[in-house]
């Protein structure tokens, strides 16, 4: 159970969290009138920005209007199909004819006239589905209109069209923002907004749930009978926690931007808790009394949805996706959708590669033999059918045939290629390259079942995904009648103590800051920063009992400043920030061109050998290159003063200083436990202390995760240095 010292809400200045600026008095709110344009003029003091700004997110990644539009349209007519499609086939199909009769008729089997004689229950059904069905209308209506108004937004203040957005990253029209900011006067509480105020606004809701999850308060772990300890999470579960934290009646949030005040005074807590708590258990019995309806309209909609692409592809469910819990633990702060989806994409393929290295020989055995018997079964009876066609109206062959194939289908998924090379170690520090976080008891384990197994919490298999969709409508009321309810007390002691009040922008998450000074973790900084960190604690126990609780978990706070600044190139971190990231920049630089000045060496001397008929890696050499240029580029722009930074070369010096970063971890850790535990023989500076900063030329046995998934070169891998993973 987590526990948090009992401090006090504090307002916070915006962008004032170094010393010299704590002094400062906040600033009373600044009303500003400015009288431009009629049509412009509406946008001046937007009262909910937190909606304003999502809103237009969610437009530049619809693609404009239009594809709002269509959508919302397709939403609502999808709803229509299956309420009405589910009662067609339950009430006017005569079943026994249509298995029955040899010879059925549409006259026969459809029977329309039943429709006048619909029972009690169906009528209960369809009367709830259709309550349903109007208050999406309602909220379809209220979305388009705020669309259009977005619409016009666009095409008259920020002067892009809906043609315009497929070509427009999401940094643009932030920029646009920023701009418009100074003559529009959209927050009237501040003069200028920043790239973090936006994500605030956006991602405020988000921001609460991610810490909730990273300081153990809803950790979304849950104990079942037979099953024992297991991650739950589901898109039902996840609408209700909205509904008890942010949106719901009762929730602490009195605006979407301001926290109620009573939940700022711990003279409240127990009053507030047991509040909760009785709001939880009603919601809970609220969802138990919906359940059968939400349960029915579940499966018919899961049904509907992959019945057709099963027949397309019969290893569906075979295929993995990230967990829902997979998409909470691995997600920064201050992170958009977007951002977060790509990393997941790209984290993908090794991902998959690691699940797929723990194919049990067993289970590869008997799934060829199988596959054996069913394709000699399938090939006879396809010759068979070649040769007379009438083959195929014998009864059953048709179906036995499908069943056969998707046999096949899923036989060969549990069978590895044989021509690849896995390396667990390399392919969970590819995972790491991109995914930016994994427990520290994974690190060097990553061949162990266990795990693997824990990994499989956050990449899980697509038929598990939807087996828990299914059962959420049965186990969501349980699950918040007794066991979420009994941590009201731990969610009201978290609102006050992890809340700050940033000026322009309302009540936000203190992790949301990124303030390293105040939330990051010593584990995670260098050495000489760790020890002016532990210079200026407090010596008292009590006191540093309470730092150690302000601290985020698995360098959250560190990873996403380093993540956010270099999505934000233009976004002034705090002071202490700002050195943080610098530092790591650095480091992670210079270690990345020395990997690349040796390998560029190493490419070379292949190259020349394959000059004399040896084999070489010229089909790799202009990769690498390309990287190491691109590297210069970024320390020395002075060697190529014309070339932009290009994006790619961002997101590689970025995973890079997220590596350097876990580098700094590890080598605190070991300075404490001994050994490390990521790499097989101990990383040691040149001189000796592991407390120090790891610096250039320093090796490491880390492998280069390019070489994952080649056929052979893996020997000659073992030139790479810390950060090859860049490569």
């Amino acid at each position: 159970m987590s526990t948090f010292p009992s401090t006090t809400y504090q307002p916070l200045l915006s962008h004032t969290e170094d010393e010299e600026e704590e002094e400062l008095s906040e600033l009373p709110p600044t009303y500003v009138t400015t009288r431009g344009p009629e049509k412009n003029g509406r946008w001046n003091h937007i009262e909910n920005l937190d909606d304003f700004f999502t809103r237009i997110y969610k437009y530049h990644r619809a693609q404009g209007f239009l594809c709002l539009l269509l959508t919302n349209i397709s939403v609502l007519l999808q709803y229509i199909f299956i309420v009405i499609f589910a009662i067609f086939l339950a009430i006017c199909i005569d079943y026994e004819i249509l298995f029955n009769d040899p010879h059925p008729t549409y006259t026969k089997v459809v029977q329309w006239a039943r429709f006048q004689h619909i029972p009690s229950g169906f009528v209960l059904c369809m009367v709830v589905a259709f309550l349903f069905w109007i208050i999406r209308l309602v909220q379809v209506i209220y979305d388009i209109w705020k669309a259009w108004e977005l619409h016009q937004f666009f095409k008259q203040v920020l002067c892009i069209g809906d043609n315009e957005l497929q070509n427009m990253t999401w940094q643009d029209v932030q920029h646009k923002l920023v701009e418009v900011q100074a003559s529009h006067q959209m927050c009237i509480h501040k003069k200028e907004l920043t790239e973090l105020d936006i994500h605030h606004r956006i991602l405020r809701q988000k921001n609460y749930l991610i810490a909730l999850q990273n300081k153990g308060v809803i950790d979304y772990l849950f104990h079942f009978p037979f099953l024992g300890e297991r991650t739950f999470l589901t898109e039902g579960m996840k609408f209700n926690l909205y509904l008890i934290l942010f949106n719901g009646p009762g929730a602490p949030f009195e605006k979407s931007w301001k926290l109620k005040t009573q939940y700022k005074d711990i003279s409240n807590r127990s009053l507030l808790a047991a509040q909760l708590s009785r709001r939880i258990f009603m919601l809970g019995v609220m969802n138990f009394v919906f359940c059968p309806f939400i349960l029915l309209y579940q499966f018919l909609y899961s049904f509907f949805m992959y019945a057709e692409l099963v027949k397309r592809s019969p290893d569906l469910f075979g295929a993995r996706k990230w967990s829902l819990y997979g998409r909470v633990y691995l997600r920064h702060f201050n992170e958009l959708d977007h951002e977060f989806q790509q990393r997941l994409s790209r984290a993908y393929d090794p991902s998959k590669k690691y699940i797929n290295s723990f194919m049990s020989p067993v289970l590869t055995i008997i799934a060829k033999n199988i596959a054996f018997f069913a394709g000699s079964i399938l090939a006879v009876m396809l010759v068979l059918s070649f040769y007379d066609q009438d083959v195929l109206t014998a009864e059953h062959v048709i179906s036995f045939m499908a069943i056969l194939g998707i046999t096949i289908k899923v036989c060969t998924g549990f069978v590895p290629d044989e021509n690849i090379i896995y390396n667990p170690e390399t392919l969970m520090r590819q995972i790491l390259h991109v995914c930016h976080y994994i427990p520290d008891t994974w690190k060097g384990k990553a061949h162990t079942l266990h795990v693997r197994e824990e990994f499989s919490r956050l990449f899980q298999y697509k038929f598990v995904y939807l087996l828990e969709e299914l059962l959420s409508p049965l186990l969501t009321p349980f699950l918040l009648c007794f066991t979420i309810r009994h941590k009201s007390q731990q969610i009201i002691d978290f609102y006050r103590n992890f809340t700050v009040e940033v000026t322009g922008v309302g009540d936000v998450c203190s992790f949301a800051q990124m303030d390293v000074r105040k939330h990051g973790h010593k584990m995670w900084m260098s050495g000489h920063e760790a020890e002016q960190e532990k210079q200026q604690q407090p010596q008292d126990h009590q006191v540093f009992e309470d730092l150690e609780k302000q601290q985020a978990e698995h360098g959250k706070t560190e990873l996403s400043l380093i993540h956010f600044k270099y999505k934000n190139p233009t976004w002034e971190p705090t002071n202490s920030g700002k050195q943080y990231i610098e530092s790591v920049r650095e480091h992670a630089l210079q270690e990345s061109m020395t990997a690349s000045m040796h390998h560029s060496h190493f490419l070379q001397r292949q190259s020349s050998q394959s000059n004399y008929g040896q084999p070489g890696f010229s089909s790799m050499n202009n990769d690498y290159m390309t990287t190491f240029i691109g590297l210069q580029s970024l320390g020395y722009p002075s060697l190529e003063p014309s070339t932009a930074i290009i994006p790619e070369q961002e997101d590689a010096l970025m995973n890079a200083s997220m590596m350097y970063a876990h580098g700094m971890h590890d080598r605190q850790q070991t300075s404490l436990s001994g050994p490390p535990t990521l790499t097989n023989q101990s990383e040691q500076g040149t001189s000796g202390n592991p407390q120090q900063p790891l610096r250039p030329g320093v090796q490491r046995e880390w492998r280069l995760p390019s070489s994952v998934g080649s056929s052979g070169h893996e020997e000659d891998s073992h030139l790479c240095k810390t950060n090859e993973s860049l490569l």
